[in-house]
């Protein structure tokens, strides 16, 4: 019986508050994310991106759209993406707008206040040895592979 009431109190636990639920969706945010690699040949998410931390209503971002996707096509509009690098993306704010039900859709628009940009000399090396010659290797592995 004490373990079904421990069981219980963290579950009761776990349930966001209304705060955290709106800081969720419409909160200021921030994110943080690196540029892996870039393929040129590819319309569809032509850079990949790996995020390290995001907040507020970059966390609605990531539950619908994805941040990906959403860095790719511009939603979250940080300027040209370089490879290697590091972007800190600060004070995005997202607007709702509420559509009627017939004739126009809810929409949400996000706008993005600062964008900084750092080189971590690790990352930076990684990504552009994977551009010009890592997927390379990989890609000639595949070949010699497929010919036995």
């Amino acid at each position: 019986m004490s373990d079904f009431k421990i069981l219980q109190e963290i579950v009761e636990y776990d349930e966001p508050s209304d705060e955290d639920l709106r800081d969720h969706w419409s909160g200021e945010g921030d994110l943080t994310f690196h540029v892996l690699s870039h393929n040129k040949d590819k319309n569809y998410l032509p850079y990949e991106i790996e995020y390290e931390y995001y907040s507020g209503c970059v966390g609605g971002l990531d539950e619908t759209l994805g941040i990906e996707y959403s860095v790719n096509e511009g939603i979250l509009d940080v300027g040209k993406l370089t490879l290697g690098i590091t972007y800190h993306v600060s004070g995005i704010t997202a607007h709702f707008t509420r559509g009627d039900g017939w004739t126009t859709d809810d929409d949400v628009d996000y706008y993005v206040e600062n964008v900084t940009k750092s080189i971590n000399p690790h990352r930076f090396i990684a990504a552009w040895w994977w551009h010009l010659i890592g997927w390379r290797i990989r890609q000639w592995r595949n070949q010699r592979n497929e010919k036995k």
